[in-house]
């Protein structure tokens, strides 16, 4: 079994995310997600404000962290 370190899953993590992210319309960020009080900036925000978290408790020098957005303006274009 192959062990990752935490910033290297975080990392694969993200940009994994990102590649779905960038397949998300205009019109698709309002769409419910399976949690019936969230839509799907709703869950992109939640997932942003966790990986700033862990960015945070990993060390953000690891990390080619530049200008955080606010996760509410994630949809924003």
């Amino acid at each position: 079994m192959v062990m990752h370190e935490p910033r290297d899953l975080l990392q694969m993590g993200t940009e994994l995310f990102s590649a779905r992210l960038a397949a998300v319309t205009d019109s698709q960020w309002t769409a419910p997600t399976p949690c019936a009080d969230w839509n799907v900036l709703d869950l992109v925000n939640h997932v942003v404000t966790g990986n700033q978290l862990a960015i945070c408790l990993l060390g953000a020098d690891a990390f080619d962290v530049h200008e955080p957005r606010a996760p509410q303006d994630v949809g924003s274009p």
